[in-house]
């Protein structure tokens, strides 16, 4: 059963219009897919490029993403021992003063000496 076309005599039929589009695209694979030896050449070249855009990429990414800021905060780094070690250096001099008058509070003769100065400096002052 073909239908003809409406009002133009010269044009095909519908149904001979689409078995002839049918039967051109099961002849040529070429035109509405690339050929398997394409594709499998294409994975393969992938493939072994793969490990060079992996180094390329994990090189990138250390360079712009991880190298700066490890440099910017080893020198923040730095300049904080400075000020870190300046800081421990007043407090390990205010932890050996305190430690020597510990020292000096525990020996008899000074406790003496300190008793007989404020019995001398009250009945001096009364």
């Amino acid at each position: 059963m073909m239908r003809e076309s409406h009002g133009d005599p010269a044009s095909p039929p519908l149904d001979a219009a689409c078995a002839d589009a049918s039967s051109a695209s099961a002849h040529s694979p070429a035109v509405s897919a690339p050929p398997r030896r394409f594709v499998r050449h294409l994975a393969a070249r992938i493939v072994y490029w793969t490990p060079v855009f992996a180094a390329l990429a994990l090189f990138a990414q250390v360079a712009f993403l991880g190298l700066r800021p490890a440099i910017s905060e080893a020198r923040r780094l730095a300049d904080a021992s400075d000020v870190l070690a300046a800081r421990w250096q007043k407090d390990q001099q205010h932890y050996d003063a305190y430690e020597l008058q510990l020292q000096a509070r525990e020996d008899p003769i000074f406790r003496e000496r300190q008793r007989r100065l404020r019995l001398a400096t009250g009945s001096a002052g009364g």
